[in-house]
């Protein structure tokens, strides 16, 4: 399958190659872990960046969700992390791309790769991920069509993901996200809208420890200064 993916180029072959990959990888540490030691994130990773793979959406889409499959384990998540180039591939489709499945598959790769692993939420925060998911949230809010909330939903996940690392949290409060995804809440009616949005205010919310040495220490808690309480209530 491998060697199919890196010496063909006809769409229909690459998209089944990839569907077998990401069925095979799926929910199954030995067969991703012996995927990956042959190199298949290097071969998925190099589709996605070939010449004119954005006009096929469905290739993109297939290619973005195997290697999500695949990050089913802390061992295969750190891999699929540190495969050269994937990160910024991920994050670059969620900047650049406009069939709203594909970025919303590349957001879910991110969550795949940063669940439960400190390391890659880091990674991922360090390629600025944060704006971009951020312009993401902002550009999807407030169009209620199913593929637009499904988009919103998905980059709120990510984000959420992301921000589940302190470090991460002070890049988001400089650049006023708080703020705005705070106003996003008020503003919105939708459901879906509100609660995909306040997955990334809550993780805003410090623990009891953290919110006593704030107050102890006499500082504004973010949290407080710009109102999720009662938002969330």
């Amino acid at each position: 399958i491998l060697s199919i993916l890196q010496h063909r180029s006809e769409p229909h072959l690459l998209i089944e190659c990839t569907k077998a990959l990401g069925n095979i990888g799926y929910c199954n540490t030995f067969t991703s872990g012996a995927m990956l030691s042959l190199g298949a994130d290097r071969l998925l990773v190099e589709l996605l960046n070939g010449d004119d793979i954005m006009t096929q959406s469905e290739i993109v889409f297939t290619a973005l969700a195997t290697l999500a499959n695949i990050c089913y384990g802390e061992s295969t998540q750190s891999h699929i992390g540190s495969s050269p180039d994937l990160v910024e591939t991920a994050i670059r489709i969620i900047k650049y791309g406009t069939d709203l499945l594909v970025v919303g598959e590349a957001a879910m790769l991110l969550v795949g790769i940063m669940w439960k692993n400190q390391g890659n939420k880091i990674l991922v925060a360090g390629k600025y991920a944060i704006p971009v998911l951020l312009d993401r949230i902002m550009q999807h809010w407030d169009k209620l069509d199913e593929e637009n909330i499904d988009c919103l939903e998905k980059n709120c996940a990510a984000m959420a993901c992301c921000l589940l690392y302190k470090t991460n949290l002070e890049r988001f409060y400089v650049i006023k996200g708080l703020e705005m995804c705070v106003d996003l809440c008020k503003k919105s009616s939708v459901q879906r809208v509100v609660a995909a949005i306040s997955q990334v205010l809550v993780c805003c919310v410090p623990c009891p420890t953290d919110l006593l040495r704030w107050h102890d220490d006499e500082f504004t808690v973010p949290a407080e200064k710009f109102a999720v309480l009662p938002v969330l209530k």
